[in-house]
């Protein structure tokens, strides 16, 4: 394999999903091939590989644009490491800075891209006009989902040149907790014979929480012990709670922020399915402003064996196999949404047989080491 830089904002320690994503994909890159450049951060990380941390941003005055930082940083790596192609983590703004190194010197360049950030650009002409000559001039595309590398194309990235490298769940001991903890855990939080809906994730609009809250006043009329634990903080968490108010569903609903790694497994092992309706956001020309690229969530959802419904939209149905690991909905009817519900808390058979679908179907499909030799096979 050629040696690579990859550059990115996301990166351990800081927590997410592409953060998560490409630091698995670097874990598995040849550790002489593979240099990280990102961000300075307070907390650093063990790796076999080598982590290079900067400043990426100027914050003077005098300095335009404020990525010239990035460009020296990349520029000096390069010549220093003999780096024969840059891996992109972000298209914007390091896209930026690639396009610009291959313009004037010819490095080669790939680019990660997820969905969201390919569209919600639109809002800005500038930015996305910048986006689509990116994607025409990259070496190669490496897209989270069929969805998004067809997204991709459309804006002008070469078809021969993109490849769907999806992201995969983390296999790790958080599966396994122990009863005495969960029993602890549902005897601390009042949970004990409740039915429980769980959602994970970013508190944002696409997400489709609200949507969830307005299936619940049908549902608590036929199940009176439901309780909706949605896990996350965003901007989004001020409407929420004015919803919940509005609704009367204080009782059958708790936010919770600020839950670590380590915690978050007793959350999945006392729910009994998961729930993320997430939609298409578009704007008043009807263009996707936002969107689900795929939805790592429902993977990890289904590694502890609990079923999973989620929105019927962008890369959504690749993440989840209809009637096999859970239930795709419509996300912008409630009435669908608590329909769904209602079959997989009445029947817990089925419930139960979906769950250990999408187990088995997470450990058998989604193999970090599978993915990464796409991504191995395009860098070579």
């Amino acid at each position: 394999m050629k040696k690579s830089l990859l550059v990115t904002m996301d990166y351990p320690p800081i927590r997410g999903g592409t953060s998560h994503t490409l630091w698995q994909f670097s874990t598995q890159f040849p550790s002489d091939d593979l240099f990280v450049l990102t961000e300075l951060s307070e907390i650093y990380i063990d790796a076999d590989f080598e982590i290079i941390r900067k400043k990426f941003h100027s914050k003077s005055r005098y300095v335009w644009p404020k990525w010239l930082p990035l460009y020296r940083h990349i520029r000096k790596i390069i010549k220093e490491k003999g780096i024969s192609i840059i891996q992109v983590g972000q298209i914007l703004p390091i896209g930026t800075v690639a396009l610009l190194i291959k313009k004037l010197h010819k490095t080669p360049y790939v680019v990660y891209v997820y969905g969201q950030d390919l569209v919600i650009m639109r809002r800005s002409k500038r930015k996305f006009f910048l986006i689509k000559k990116i994607l025409e001039n990259a070496d190669g595309i490496i897209a989270c989902s069929n969805y998004t590398k067809e997204l991709a194309v459309s804006l002008g990235a070469d078809p021969e040149k993109s490849l769907v490298a999806y992201p995969c769940p983390r296999l790790h001991s958080n599966v396994e907790v122990l009863q005495q903890e969960i029993d602890s855990f549902i005897q601390n939080n009042n949970l004990a014979g409740k039915k429980i809906l769980l959602s994970v994730g970013n508190l944002v609009r696409r997400k489709g929480h609200d949507m969830v809250l307005k299936s619940l006043p049908q549902l608590i009329k036929e199940i009176p012990n439901l309780l909706y634990l949605i896990v996350g903080k965003g901007p989004e968490k001020g409407r929420l709670v004015g919803l919940i108010k509005s609704l009367n569903l204080k009782a059958f609903v708790k936010i919770v922020d600020n839950v670590p790694n380590s915690k978050l497994a007793l959350y999945y092992k006392c729910a009994d399915l998961f729930i993320m309706p997430s939609r298409e956001l578009k704007n008043k020309y009807n263009e996707t402003i936002d969107v689900e690229g795929f939805g790592l969530v429902f993977i990890e959802a289904n590694m502890f064996g609990i079923p999973v419904i989620g929105g019927r939209s962008g890369g959504i149905p690749e993440a989840i196999a209809d009637g096999i690991s859970g239930l795709l909905v419509d996300p912008h009817d409630e009435y669908d949404i608590a329909k769904a519900v209602k079959k997989l808390l009445s029947d817990e058979k089925y419930s139960r047989q979906l769950g250990e679908n999408g187990r088995q179907r997470a450990i058998n499909n989604f193999k970090i080491s599978e993915e990464s030799k796409k991504i191995m096979s395009l860098l070579k």
